[in-house]
């Protein structure tokens, strides 16, 4: 490699995506929204940077060269021509529209084996029938065929009560993936635990579903209170022994639901897994068990939480710091749509055969699907369900070209901005306003684990 001493530096700009935050030692962090970059500043660092980022091409912009180099490879700096917001859009409508990953997030039942709190969907006892599951076989199949690889998540209720089921459509999907030559990535379960034995965990492994999500709602006696069994025991004790048990054959991540009422019981939680031996063997992860669907919480990820939720995550993550298995996974990008809203080749399963493109929206109602996979046209209704999610803009809401967070945000949940009042104008996620906070946080996390 020759470098050319007649070719010009390229003519480059400080991107809008960068926002700073303060340390409580004095230092400033960087965050690049777009790339995801985090970068420690001391005085004198800071100094050097902000300087290049208010005038790149200024008097600073010879003598820090390696500096500047770092801002280049971080997307602190872009090059002049560069349109950030076109470039989102595009990425955007790549990961929507483009051919990629098909999928499928299948309910095999609404039944469940425990007795939760609030829980609407145990009077539901529906399940896929047999003779319904040839249809969704062929759905599978037409979607494969635009496809470059599938993956698939089962929730419920508890599908773990449906195995067989799961074990026959696992069979589909690996035949539709050969056929239409494209890979089947390794499937997840998201459960209770009662039912995931070693026995279980051994006929997932052979099927292909080899990871599993765990719900742990406290410590023991405020985890038996709100989550028991059918005979009305509680299910802290056969869950941890499942754990223990299916951690060794399949990637287990324990869900720990956060309220302000076990906040800081999380430590304890922890210490329970930890004398069963099987705390180095899973990843935790925290979040909010709440929504407003029939489709058991343990499915509702972050996206529609707020202010109080929040607070919890903070408080918990900060308490928690030292703990290994702990990631704090936002703000984080969004490098494949992560919501069915978002992409054209993502749908959601209710075992009657009615198709969903949000979690909150499966129910045992059809109100609110936008397909079926049975041989049969669309109805009305669910064209226009489809369409209000279709045709939204959120990259070209009023309120968000010029925020600093849009790559991580996307303008919002698209459920929340069908809600609101104002069209043009965004649903910020719930943490926008605490970025400061977050991003200390997640500077917290990142230094332990390049420590370790």
């Amino acid at each position: 490699f020759i470098k050319n001493p007649h070719r010009k530096q390229p003519v480059v700009k400080a991107s809008r995506f960068n926002t700073f935050a303060v340390l409580d030692n004095g230092n400033k962090i960087l965050f690049n929204s777009q790339t995801g970059a985090l970068a420690e500043l001391d005085a004198d660092s800071y100094s050097k940077v902000s300087a290049i980022l208010e005038d790149p091409v200024g008097e600073f912009a010879d003598d820090n060269s390696q500096v500047r180099q770092q801002l280049l490879y971080g997307g602190f700096l872009v090059e002049d021509y560069l349109d950030q917001i076109a470039a989102q859009k595009i990425e955007y409508a790549r990961q929507r529209y483009g051919k990629g990953i098909l999928r499928l997030a299948i309910a095999p039942t609404l039944e469940c084996s425990l007795l939760c709190d609030s829980c609407s969907g145990r009077k539901h006892k529906m399940r896929i029938r047999l003779s319904a599951e040839k249809f969704l076989t062929k759905f599978i199949d037409n979607h494969a065929r635009r496809a470059d690889q599938i993956e698939v998540t089962y929730f419920g209720g508890d599908p773990l009560l449906e195995i067989d089921t799961m074990e026959r459509i696992q069979a589909h999907l690996a035949d539709s993936a050969a056929r239409h030559g494209i890979p089947l990535r390794a499937a997840t379960v998201i459960t209770n635990g009662t039912l995931l034995d070693r026995v279980m965990a051994l006929r997932l492994k052979e099927a292909g579903v080899l990871g599993a999500q765990v719900t742990l709602n406290g410590p023991r006696e405020m985890h038996n209170q709100s989550r028991k069994l059918s005979d009305g025991e509680g299910s802290f004790g056969r869950i941890i022994s499942n754990i223990s048990d299916s951690a060794v054959i399949l990637d287990v991540v324990v869900r720990i639901n956060l309220s302000s009422v076990n906040v800081g019981d999380v430590s304890a939680i922890l210490d329970s897994l930890r004398q069963v031996g099987v705390l180095s063997k899973v990843r935790v992860c925290l979040t909010s068990g709440r929504g407003k669907a029939e489709v058991c919480t343990d499915a509702v990820g972050l996206c529609r939480q707020g202010e109080q939720d929040l607070k919890n995550h903070l408080s918990a993550y900060s308490e928690l710091s030292g703990q290994s298995q702990l990631r704090l996974d936002f703000p984080f990008l969004i490098a494949e749509p992560s919501c069915p809203t978002d992409c054209d080749s993502s749908f959601i399963i209710a075992p009657s055969g009615y198709v969903f493109k949000c979690w909150e929206d499966v129910s045992a109602m059809v109100d609110n699907s936008v397909d079926t996979i049975f041989d049969r046209p669309v109805d009305a209704f669910q064209h226009q369900n489809l369409m209000k999610y279709t045709l939204q803009d959120r990259l070209d809401n009023n309120n968000c070209k010029t925020c600093a967070i849009l790559p991580v945000c996307r303008g919002g949940c698209a459920v929340d901005i069908c809600e609101q009042t104002e069209p043009m104008s965004g649903k910020c996620k719930f943490w926008r306003d605490n970025l400061q906070d977050l991003l200390k946080l997640r500077h917290l996390y990142e230094t332990r684990e390049e420590a370790t």
